[in-house]
Parts: structure tokens; sequence; C-alpha cells
């Protein structure tokens, strides 16, 4: 068997992630990815203007179960067409079809030597439900290799929770984390991060400033105004988030989104693809 050798960076698509709270952008910020499609899972990608979707008699069309949504990715493994990015939204009602699927698979858990149903992905003991489901994203893994092999860059829209983080060092603090199904060592957010060449933390953070208090003293305030979206592309003790492209030095460590304008939010793609 002979192998290729090269010194030289390879370039080709890539599986990014972009999480952050409901309503800052993440689904209008992916339009400008190149020449993408929304694999919808969760309304809302109904008014994104120039991309694609699937639709149903007028309406769009969101899988009904984790084998339907896979049956759709399969769609641009084994069909023709020119999209070059597929924007999966969101990950959260994944965890949805996957937990459906798992109960629905597993109906009851043996607890006490007695056959017990289960409602949730967390009544199965020991986390076996999460392992279970982390079975599913491995799958899924392979689908975002299947389509890095025809071109085609994947992201994945996400939502984010805040998690009490431990300090060695000094008081326990808030960081936000992709919020996924997780338990112990069986956690979603972990292998896809893992896996993903970018992850972007994005949310809306309002100015604020100084005010006297009526009540004397002086407290701080949001300042009256439109609040600035802003995509962090770098970690923090508030978040991850990284850059694992060819030219990471090509993106910057954050950028400033205005609603107003889509200059910013197209450079942070071209800036991927440098």
């Amino acid at each position: 068997m002979e192998f290729e050798i090269t010194t030289s960076p390879i370039q080709g698509p890539y599986f990014g992630i972009v999480y952050g709270p409901p309503g800052c952008g993440k689904t209008w910020l992916c339009r400008h990815a190149p020449n993408p499609f929304y694999l919808a899972v969760e309304k809302g990608v109904e008014k994104v203007p120039n991309v694609g979707r699937f639709t149903k008699d007028g309406r769009i069309n969101l899988p009904e179960d984790i084998e339907t949504f896979f049956k759709m990715m399969m769609h641009f493994i084994t069909n023709q067409h020119d999209y070059k990015t597929i924007v999966i939204d969101s990950g959260k009602f994944i965890d949805a079809l996957v937990e459906h699927d798992v109960i629905l698979k597993n109906p009851t858990e043996l607890i006490k030597k007695e056959e017990v149903k289960v409602n949730c992905i967390g009544d199965y003991v020991f986390g076996r439900g999460f392992e279970k489901a982390l079975a599913y994203y491995a799958r899924f893994l392979k689908g975002v290799d299947a389509l890095h092999r025809k071109g085609i860059n994947v992201i994945l829209i996400a939502h984010s929770k805040e998690k009490t983080t431990s300090n060695p060092n000094g008081d326990e603090y808030k960081k936000h984390c992709i919020d996924l199904l997780e338990f112990g060592r069986a956690s979603v957010p972990n292998l896809l991060s893992a896996r993903a060449d970018w992850l972007f933390f994005m949310r809306s953070e309002s100015q604020t400033g100084k005010k006297i208090s009526p009540f004397g003293g002086v407290k701080t305030v949001a300042i009256d105004g439109r609040p600035e979206i802003i995509v962090y592309t770098r970690s923090s003790n508030a978040f991850d988030a990284k850059v694992r492209t060819t030219n990471p030095d090509n993106v910057k460590d954050f950028y400033i989104i205005d609603i107003n304008d889509d200059s910013t939010s197209k450079q942070i793609f071209l800036d991927l693809d440098k």
C-alpha cells in the first residue's frame, strides 16, 4: 500500500457549530455561508431569504423522526445539487428526535428487578439512555464525513445553557455551554465540539453605564439603544470557542454584527475560507 505525503496545508470543507441563546441571530447569520441549504429540524427558517429548504404542501417540511432526518442528510450525498453548505437548525430538536427513538426502541428499564416504563432519557439507570444517544450522534458525524467527501460544509446551530463551573483558585462561576444531551462522560457537546473545525459563541449584549440611584449609591444600568450582536471565535472563562481552519489567524477574535448591514456577517465566512 502506498501513502501520499504532503507538507502543504490541505483545504477542505468544514464542520462548524454556532451556539448561543435563542433569538440572537444564529439562523440569520448562517445564510451568509457559501450557497446554503437549511435542513430545518424546527420552525424558524421560513422567512430566511435566498436559502434552500425542504417544503411540503407549501409549508416547511420538518423531519418527524430521526430516521427521516438522516434520510434528509443522505439526500445531499446521493443526489446532484449545487449547495455548498448544509445548515442544520437546530441541535436541540435533533435531541428530541433522538430521545423519542431511544425510548421507542427501549420502552422499559430494569430497576430493582422490575420492568419500569421509561418516560424520558434520564429514566435509564447509570446514564445508559445518554450512552444510547451518543450512537445516533456518531452516526450523524459519519453523515458529516460523507458530506465532506462531496465537498460540502456542514454547520450545526445549537442553543446554549449556563452551567456552574468549579474553580480551584476561587469561587464557582457560570459558563455558557452547548445545550445538548449529556450525562457525565456521555456528552454530545463534547463529542461534537471535538470534531468541529470551528466553534462560535453568539449573543446580544447591551451597552451599560452608571446611574445614580434615587435611594443612594450608583447602579449599573442598560443604555437605551439596540444591543450589540457579537460572534466570539476564541474561548474565555465565560464560553468555549475555537477556530481550527487552514489559516485561523485570518479569523478575528470576535465580530460585532449590525443587523442593518450584512457586510460583517459575510466577512466571517470569507475569513473562514481564506
